[in-house]
């Protein structure tokens, strides 16, 4: 079978530390999320305070965690 792309799992390894592509891509996504928040809230004209945030994103987070490790 030709191999395209390679099955490389590990982007980073630090002192013995394996990073994750899928695991970077998970922080990657959860910064984004973080920075447009704010400004969908504006769009929507949704007034949530900072910790009301917090608890969205954290809630979100947890959600796409877990349902990744059921799924």
């Amino acid at each position: 079978m030709i191999s395209f792309f390679p099955e490389r799992t590990v982007a980073l390894e630090i002192f013995g530390l394996e990073l994750r592509w899928y695991g970077l891509l998970y922080v990657a996504a959860f910064v984004l999320a973080w920075l447009l928040l704010p400004r969908l809230a504006r769009w929507r004209q949704i007034s949530l305070s900072g910790d009301e945030w917090l608890y969205v994103l954290t809630a979100s987070m947890a959600g796409v965690l877990l349902g990744g490790r059921l799924g």
